[in-house]
């Protein structure tokens, strides 16, 4: 059978498997997309789930934060938000009392570029802008420590609004079970600290793909307690289908409307397969600017292949491992056990990246993993403890050289896809 892939925004890669060998190819759900997505966004925030609608909540005089997530994140933000700013201009609102900030968690800055590109040229123009910074203390107040060990370092800007908002997408996490809602708060524009042992909490998690798509886990509610804490009020998500077009536009509590989302993104990312397979072929799109973003992609491939069989990942990673996180490779190919008994001595200084080599290795000690990826060097592959393939053909030949003739072979379509084996009986 020939496939055809997503590689980055604007490419595709293509590739053969035997039929004998194919036990499955999943993707993202065909669901029909919303006629009118500034009309769709109109009509969430007039009927939010659980608040009164935004026109009411935003008052005349108000200082108002707008969080949105960055271009590591497929959502529609140019056709979202400049809906959602005109709501709250409508309710009186002057254009200076709105600031939009960037919930970058550790991500990179934008760039007015990617700025431009990403929310919209008149939104760029009329508002204020800013990238969160996780690294500066000055900007952040600690509102407390959860139960979880996590401490509520969140940015003042935020705690000195009136009015918390945040504009996000709804898609399984490998940390959270779920991207959107409060995440934007955790780790969007949190201190290095909060996400950094958000990121542990999540790697001591055994194994690391319990997490992965669900609603009720010990880091979705640390995050809605530290939301709750900053004052986010309202959410505006969107559930986007298999191609990338918006199929619902949620608003509300960040709570309750987030819930509701999920119940609909659960239909489009959560695919059944009938077996775990000896070889997973899948393509990390959307998640593939680096390794750092590939990682949850990998974590949803992992959880779709046998112990001791082989993943092929196929990734650009045009920056790399990690702009923000040089260190991580350092220890890429430590043992689970040495990692942890590192992160518990506190011996690991950049605390996101501890979390995150706690899953890195857990997914590693899962499979093998073989890697095509023309941003990542043979280098970073070899730190990363990956096999390098120069092509997808030859990475295909190792995993069922490995594998066997009779090897079972499954494909995902993209990395927003988690494989659910099916339960018999």
């Amino acid at each position: 059978m020939h496939f055809q892939l997503p590689y980055g925004r604007h490419q595709k890669v293509e590739f053969d498997v035997p039929d004998r060998n194919l036990a499955f190819y999943v993707e993202r759900r065909k669901m029909l997309p919303v006629a009118d997505v500034r009309h769709s966004v109109v009509e969430a925030l007039k009927r939010p789930i659980g608040t009164p609608p935004l026109g009411r909540m935003a008052k005349k005089g108000d200082k108002v934060i707008v969080l949105v997530d960055d271009l590591t994140r497929p959502t529609p933000q140019n056709e979202v938000l400049p809906t959602v700013l005109e709501e709250l201009c409508s309710s009186g609102l002057r254009t200076e009392n709105i600031e939009i900030m960037i919930g970058l968690g550790t991500h990179r800055p934008m760039t007015d570029e990617e700025i431009v590109d990403h929310l919209g040229p008149e939104v760029a123009e009329r508002f204020e802008v800013s990238n969160h910074d996780f690294k500066d203390e000055r900007k952040l107040v600690n509102l407390g420590t959860t139960e979880l060990g996590i401490p509520a370092l969140v940015n003042r800007n935020v705690i000195d609004a009136d009015l918390v908002i945040s504009v996000g997408n709804i898609v399984p996490h490998n940390a959270a079970g779920w991207g959107g809602g409060a995440k934007m708060i955790l780790p969007g524009v949190c201190g290095e600290e909060s996400v950094g042992m958000l990121h542990i909490g999540a790697g001591k998690v055994k194994p690391i793909g319990k997490l992965v798509a669900t609603i009720d886990n010990p880091m979705r509610r640390g995050i809605n307690v530290i939301a709750h804490k900053a004052g986010l009020k309202v959410i505006v998500n969107t559930v986007l289908n298999n191609e990338d077009k918006v199929v619902r536009v949620l608003a509300g509590d960040p709570v309750q409307a987030f819930r509701e989302g999920v119940g609909t993104a659960r239909e489009v990312f959560c695919q059944t397969i009938p077996e775990l397979a000896d070889v997973i072929i899948f393509s990390t799109y959307p998640a593939d600017i680096d390794y750092w973003q590939a990682m949850k992609a990998l974590d949803f491939a992992h959880v779709g292949v046998r112990k001791g069989g082989t993943i092929v990942l196929i990734t650009p990673c045009t920056e790399r491992i990690s702009p923000t996180h040089p260190s991580f490779k350092d220890r890429a190919t430590e043992s689970y056990s040495k990692l942890l008994d590192a992160v518990n001595k506190e011996e690991i200084e950049d605390l996101p990246a501890a979390g995150a080599l706690l899953m890195h290795s857990q997914m590693r000690e899962h499979a093998n993993i073989v890697c095509y990826s023309t941003g990542l060097t043979i280098e970073d592959k070899r730190a990363l403890g990956f096999e390098h393939a120069s092509t997808i053909e030859e990475a295909i030949g190792m995993a069922l050289k490995r594998h066997g003739e009779k090897a079972h072979v499954g494909v995902l379509e993209c990395g927003e896809v988690v494989p659910v084996a099916r339960q018999d009986g």
